[in-house]
């Protein structure tokens, strides 16, 4: 039975160089690969369908998941990932590779790496939602997102049971610290090192002028209450329907993700300079 399982972005073929000699690598330390392909896209152009998952199947007896895509793809494998407790490790063919680190130049000495035990895992957090008498897992955000025909949507915050805002806004935004980098970060939310335990909330164009995100104590319990018909967007993964004054809850909670970092990988803050260009200087010369 093959121990280690490599999901492929639908654009990304199986006998793309950098796959086979990576599949080669770990083949001769003894280990045997299952190559899935993501399917393609749906007729929305620029998306692929939001209810995608790894079948249970897939990563029955698997050791090591390793993704060849973007971020996008990195996070769809890891929603099954983490549920069964599988390290997972990023090869970054996509636009930003915030969490798909390795390139797929280096991709085969990363295995190799990995088949030797001289990677590490990197623990990260992530969040359970509850709604609608189920619970579902959040690796980098939850978002609530108004119906694009509606003007704006009234939106009740609550922390731990005490009544903290009301918003007229566009949704709104739960970031977990792996998260903060991605949608949080665009609507103007903190970053957050992944390795601090915090919940992130950033509202959606609310309408004052006096709203910031604000950034909530890992033990916290979020609640949000919307007066009119939304969407929840897990991941860019889950895509749910929300009713009319239907109440949500976010916590930091739930199982640790597990990211295999390979010796030679950028740490946290190189990429925050090098991918989102933050801290750099306009120009090095002058006064130090």
């Amino acid at each position: 039975m093959a121990d280690v399982l490599f999901v492929l972005h639908a654009r990304v073929s199986p006998e793309e160089p950098g796959v086979d000699r990576a599949v080669r690598r770990l083949a001769e330390h003894g280990h045997e690969v299952e190559v899935l392909q993501r399917q393609g896209p749906t007729d929305k152009p620029g998306r692929f369908d939001g209810g995608w998952e790894l079948d249970e199947r897939h990563v029955e007896g698997k050791k090591l998941i390793v993704t060849f895509g973007g971020d996008g793809t990195f996070l769809h494998a890891a929603r099954t990932a983490v549920a069964h407790d599988i390290p997972v490790m990023g090869v970054n063919l996509g636009r930003l590779g915030f969490l798909a680190w390795i390139t797929v130049e280096t991709a085969e000495a990363a295995c190799t790496a990995w088949a030797e035990d001289r990677t590490e895992l990197e623990s990260r957090a992530t969040m359970t939602v509850d709604f609608g008498g189920e619970q579902y897992i959040a690796i980098n955000e939850a978002a609530l997102l108004k119906d694009p025909e509606a003007n704006v949507i009234q939106l009740e915050v609550g922390v731990d049971g005490v009544e903290a805002g009301l918003f007229h806004c566009d949704g709104c935004v739960v970031s977990t610290p792996t998260g903060s980098t991605a949608y949080a970060a665009s609507a103007g939310g903190p970053i957050l090192d992944p390795r601090a335990s915090a919940l992130v909330l950033v509202p959606l164009n609310p309408h004052t002028l006096a709203t910031r995100a604000l950034v909530l104590p890992a033990e916290t319990t979020l609640e949000l209450r919307v007066d009119e018909a939304t969407r929840l967007l897990l991941d860019g993964a889950v895509n749910l329907p929300v009713s009319t004054n239907s109440t949500l809850t976010c916590s930091l909670d739930g199982p640790i993700l597990h990211v295999v970092r390979a010796p030679g990988t950028a740490d946290f803050y190189s990429q925050l300079r090098e991918k989102m260009r933050w801290g750099e200087p306009l120009v090095r010369e002058g006064r130090r």
